[in-house]
């Protein structure tokens, strides 16, 4: 097939993919991977304006969702363009367009180039209880933002939380695989969420809505003030045990300095009731967050986050750091092989700026196997845990449109029972 039958045969929103220049890969994911763009969006856009007033370019992250790892149901795309479409707030990641090819979707966010939130903090120096109220303020009123529009987010937890630039305070929630329209008194009943910072109803299976955003916002809270969260059972059962009993633990060694009002605060969203949990709205008017500018200059705790926080990402991170170490030597041989030319800086790329793909390709397992079994093993374990989210968030948007819950479920089941009525009728008028 010639390049102009290909072109031709693709989606009808393929050509913007014209208006990208793509550069880096910043990250991976269950489904894909996101790359950190150039877009010039085109006149007539409603961010044409913005982009003339820095140089026509405006610099995105592209989340690319591969369609086989959807396994069918593409739907769960469009369903989360549906969320983010119209939202603007300083809290809120914004989705600025969206394309597909025939293997692909590409949805262009704003550009979070700060990290995320922890990473941020296990980098800087001193980080005081003044601090992180100050996070959790800001957490908090994009929560309630969402609220105000009828979304439930699911999915809070610190990988979700990034920075706008690398010296601002600027923090938005992101990533909205699973978040959802609900109406005022709808409820939810999939198993969705991250283990750890899922509430309590949704272990269990029962009917959640918005509150299961302030239990994880509690739980973010617990976590960000001391480096580890409250809920560590790894077995299901015990997990759902844990969350049910909400019984939380301030360990002296950590938590002496830290003031009564944030544990209240802490112990007020971690709530196994949901109707016991406060609002987002009433949450920032705790005495905790109130009074978070008189705190600015109290006692450290970054020692003690450095301390427990590391730790338990210490795997991911030297999974990055061998696969990358290998690319370069990978880079470096092939450059010499190649009259003596010398690798691109996207070849040579340092571990922290471009992280692996979402799944190890063959050139990686085979360098493991020959060179590094230990390489090899935690490839295997990454890929796992890609697909363990993969599989749970479709898992929880397909029964969530079979039951018809949340905005899209009850499109979806609107758009079944026409179909099926169409159906009927046809049967009908052939006998």
């Amino acid at each position: 097939m010639g390049l102009m039958e290909h072109i031709g045969s693709q989606p009808e929103s393929y050509k913007q993919k014209k208006a990208y220049k793509f550069e880096e890969v910043l990250g991976t994911g269950a489904f894909g991977e996101v790359k950190q763009a150039s877009w010039t969006p085109p006149p007539g856009n409603p961010h044409y304006d913005d982009a003339q007033k820095v140089g026509g370019h405006i610099e995105v992250a592209v989340k690319v969702i591969k369609k086989k790892a959807l396994k069918g149901d593409l739907q769960a795309v469009h369903d989360e363009v549906e969320v983010l479409t119209g939202l603007n707030h300083p809290n809120i990641v914004k989705l600025y367009d969206s394309f597909e090819s025939k293997e692909k979707f590409y949805l262009a966010f704003q550009l979070a180039s700060g990290g995320e939130l922890f990473e941020k903090i296990a980098s800087r120096g001193k980080f005081t209880e003044g601090d992180a109220a100050t996070v959790i303020t800001h957490l908090l009123e994009g929560i309630k933002y969402l609220h105000d529009h009828h979304i439930v987010h699911r999915d809070i937890k610190p990988e979700n939380l990034l920075y706008i630039k690398p010296n601002s305070d600027q923090l938005v929630i992101a990533d909205f695989g699973i978040a959802k329209h609900i109406e005022d008194n709808e409820s939810l009943t999939s198993l969705a969420g991250s283990p750890g910072y899922a509430a309590p109803e949704v272990l269990l299976k029962q009917g959640h809505g918005k509150p299961v955003d302030l239990w994880s916002a509690g739980v973010v809270t617990y976590t960000l003030l001391c480096g580890y969260i409250p809920f560590r059972a790894t077995g299901t059962q015990e997990l759902i045990e844990e969350c049910k009993a909400a019984k939380l633990e301030f360990h002296n060694k950590y938590w002496s300095k830290v003031s009564d009002d944030a544990k209240a605060f802490i112990r007020a969203l971690i709530q196994p009731n949901p109707d016991d949990r406060p609002t987002a709205e009433q949450a920032l008017k705790h005495k905790w967050l109130v009074d978070a500018a008189k705190r600015q200059h109290e006692h450290d705790l970054s020692e003690g986050f450095k301390a427990n926080w590391t730790p338990s990402r210490r795997w991911k991170s030297s999974i990055n750091t061998l696969i990358a170490t290998r690319r370069f030597a990978q880079a470096a041989e092939k450059a010499r092989g190649t009259s003596g030319s010398t690798p691109s800086s996207s070849e040579l790329t340092p571990a922290d700026e471009h992280p692996p793909r979402t799944s190890a390709s063959t050139d990686e397992y085979n360098t493991a196997e020959e060179d590094d079994p230990g390489l090899h093993d935690a490839i295997r374990r990454r890929d796992r845990e890609h697909e363990t989210v993969r599989e749970r968030e479709l898992q929880a948007k397909s029964h969530e449109r079979e039951r018809g819950e949340g905005r899209q479920g009850r499109r979806s089941a609107e758009r079944d029972r026409d179909l099926n009525q169409i159906s009927a009728g046809l049967e009908g008028l052939q006998t």
